[in-house]
């Protein structure tokens, strides 16, 4: 009579959990030599102070049991079996029982820790799987190697306890974020989302480049095919006919622009640093007009087309950005020295390449002047005050310049009236992680 070793090793891996007070719960999902079980470890309390409100967790393990009677260092699972061990955030082993052909007692067991290599080696197989269109997944297996380093010695609760938490830590909630963390990650590079399309016409080529250099943040698309490379295995997950790509944040470029107005003197009256806005290897297949490198600070916006030898000079003092305030000031002078000046010198690590004559397109020089006459007195108030970090955008300075130029006034002492500091928040110690806030009060003379 031909005996059942997957129904042996069940019935002895059941009969060492109960021996050793443990709780063991069977998926009943037979897979001819092997089962699922779930099995509790009580943790020992002995020797440690209890605290009822945070208790000390039961270590809950998932197994798979294996049995054999071959020589042969390897077992086969079904792949749907070790994509459950996968994706279960559990940790789970595969214990391993060998036969010999007379015995009803395993003479050897091995353990085996469903890790970050055999989880990459299941995602990568299942990968595979998709990409070649399989149905059948349960009838797809993987092979599970051992050797005398995973040996079980002695099977009793303490030793099997003691393995499993050499893999799992004292603390197994870490254990389960980690896992989560490699099956989420495991196998991708840096760059692992690749999206083809089409667009429709000129205008919403001109769109996308505008998008890609931050000028914009979306632009519409016809024929996409969005596919994902994991373990190096391209795959398709999503296709459209038309529709919309949206680019919230674009990075600028590691390097940093230097922007330069000389006077008629060729020396430099003002420089300050600008990002850049480049669009990486798609630029050599546009056509020259769509050739487009963007310089860019907090109001100042230059974009420059190299192949036309043409660049415009814009800036933007209805941002809401905030920005420092002395930055600002710095723009600010750097925009009314352009406007006097007319010329404009433009390096890139350390070479030109832009030195020419230049005018900004949509500035109101009696606004900047403004401008520069409020940041003026709000630099003496903080100077005044000794306070170094101070943003603001050009909105917020314009809504509150008339109570800066009052308080100004008042402190280099050519108004009638003081001023008063009220400490609004409350918590001076915690100062560090939060600004101090001041309300500042004029006083009537």
């Amino acid at each position: 009579m031909k005996c059942d070793i997957g129904r042996m090793g069940q019935a002895y891996f059941e009969q060492l959990c109960s021996a050793n007070g443990l709780i063991a719960n069977s998926s009943s999902l037979n897979d001819a030599t092997g089962w699922d079980y779930t099995v509790e470890f009580p943790n020992d309390y002995s020797g440690k102070k209890l605290n009822h409100e945070k208790n000390f967790e039961n270590i809950i393990v998932k197994f798979q049991v294996k049995s054999t009677k071959t020589n042969k260092k390897s077992v086969s699972i079904k792949l749907t079996n070790m994509q459950r061990f996968v994706n279960e955030p559990l940790p789970s082993f595969i214990i391993i029982f060998k036969y010999n052909n007379s015995s009803i007692e395993p003479q050897r067991a091995y353990l085996i820790h469903v890790d970050d290599k055999l989880i990459g080696r299941t995602i990568k197989r299942l990968r595979e799987a998709d990409i070649n269109g399989v149905k059948h997944l349960h009838k797809k297996k993987i092979s599970i190697t051992f050797d005398e380093s995973d040996e079980i010695k002695n099977i009793s609760k303490e030793d099997l306890l003691k393995l499993i938490k050499g893999y799992t830590g004292e603390n197994v909630q870490t254990y389960i974020q980690n896992k989560i963390r490699i099956t989420n990650t495991i196998g991708y590079d840096k760059l692992n989302t690749k999206i083809q399309f089409r667009t429709s016409s000129f205008n919403e080529t001109e769109n996308m480049v505008h998008a890609l250099i931050g000028l914009s943040n979306s632009f519409r698309v016809n024929n996409t095919i969005v596919s994902e490379t994991r373990f190096g295995l391209e795959k398709t997950i999503n296709q459209t006919e038309t529709g919309l790509i949206n680019i919230d944040k674009i990075k600028a470029n590691d390097l940093k622009a230097a922007l330069i107005i000389p006077n008629k003197d060729g020396q430099y009256v003002s420089e300050i640093q600008a990002d850049i806005y480049s669009l990486g290897p798609i630029y050599n297949s546009l056509p020259d007009k769509l050739k487009i490198f963007r310089f860019q600070t907090g109001i100042i916006n230059i974009i420059y087309k190299p192949k036309l030898k043409t660049f415009n000079f814009k800036i933007d003092i209805k941002s809401g950005n905030k920005r420092c305030i002395f930055e600002l000031y710095e723009e600010v002078q750097f925009v009314l020295n352009s406007i006097e000046f007319k010329h404009i010198i433009i390096e890139v690590d350390a070479k030109r390449i832009i030195d020419s004559p230049t005018t900004i397109s949509n500035v109101e020089i009696g606004v900047i002047i403004n401008i520069s006459k409020l940041l003026k007195q709000v630099i003496k108030t903080l100077n005044y005050f000794n306070i170094r970090n101070c943003k603001m955008s050009i909105n917020e300075l314009e809504s509150i310049g008339h109570k800066m130029l009052i308080l100004s006034y008042s402190i280099s002492g050519k108004a009638d009236f003081s001023f008063e500091t009220r400490l609004l928040q409350s918590n001076v110690d915690n100062y560090k992680k939060s600004p101090l806030e001041y309300e500042l009060t004029a006083l009537s003379a």
